[in-house]
């Protein structure tokens, strides 16, 4: 079973003992959708998804966009239509998977706290992005914040003002301190991507200090992915929402 999992990962599985079991939940990861996810996978208005540039910087990108933006055409296949997509039409993922085609993927529904997770490699066609699924699964819906999100007839293109620095302000702060919820992107030394949740009580992300937050990492399925590619590359995007 260590073949579903780099070194990095059997390392910290290792380390806290959970080996067996990782093994065992690893059962369920492939390169397909399965046949009761699709359904899942479609009809889902937003995704959250991972990408790294040229430079190693790890980015995770929020993606909304009308019912069917995703689709599942195979078992081995993800696409994502663009012009479907009503989220910044400039965000940094689409340049960074011209740059380097790997991306994780994470879709969840925050109503029934179900999500499942699709890693693979992008081309892109047009309007259209393909990805090659290397590792699909789903996840225990452990530590997600139960939502109903309001959601208009129409969605807008959205073109959002950014601000950019290298440490915490006051009002990141505040909002780091009331978050009950992140994303977070990470990358293995063979380029494999991914994208995980973290959730928590507000107050779960701790201020160290102006450039260094500490974030729990709960029980889950003992499989380690984000802490496991932090053993061979230490570089993450963290992303949260003000939902």
């Amino acid at each position: 079973m260590n073949r579903v999992y780099h070194s990095g990962e059997i390392e910290i599985q290792q380390r806290v003992g959970e080996e067996s079991i990782a093994n065992a939940n690893g059962r369920v990861v492939t390169d397909a959708v399965i046949s009761g996810a699709i359904n899942f996978i479609e009809k889902q208005p937003m995704a959250i998804v991972s990408s790294a540039n040229l430079q190693g910087q790890i980015w995770t990108s929020l993606l909304i966009g009308d019912f069917g933006f995703t689709r599942v055409p195979n078992a081995n296949t993800l696409t994502i239509d663009k012009s479907k997509i009503y989220s910044a039409s400039n965000d940094v993922f689409y340049q960074n998977i011209k740059e380097h085609p790997e991306i994780g993927s994470l879709f969840l529904e925050l109503s029934s706290r179900r999500r499942f997770r699709i890693n693979g490699v992008t081309s892109t066609n047009g309007s259209r992005i393909d990805v090659k699924i290397h590792e699909a699964y789903p996840n225990c819906p452990k530590y997600i914040q139960r939502r109903v999100l309001s959601m208009p007839k129409h969605f807008n293109e959205v073109s959002p003002s950014q601000n950019r620095g290298k440490e915490l302000g006051l009002p990141e702060k505040n909002w780091i301190e009331d978050a009950d919820t992140l994303f977070v992107g990470s990358q293995s030394n063979e380029g494999r991507m991914d994208a995980s949740h973290r959730g928590g009580n507000p107050g779960f992300i701790e201020i160290i200090d102006d450039h260094t937050l500490k974030i729990p990492d709960y029980q889950g399925n003992s499989m380690y992915n984000t802490l496991g590619n932090f053993v061979q590359n230490p570089n993450a995007g963290i992303l949260l929402i003000d939902f």
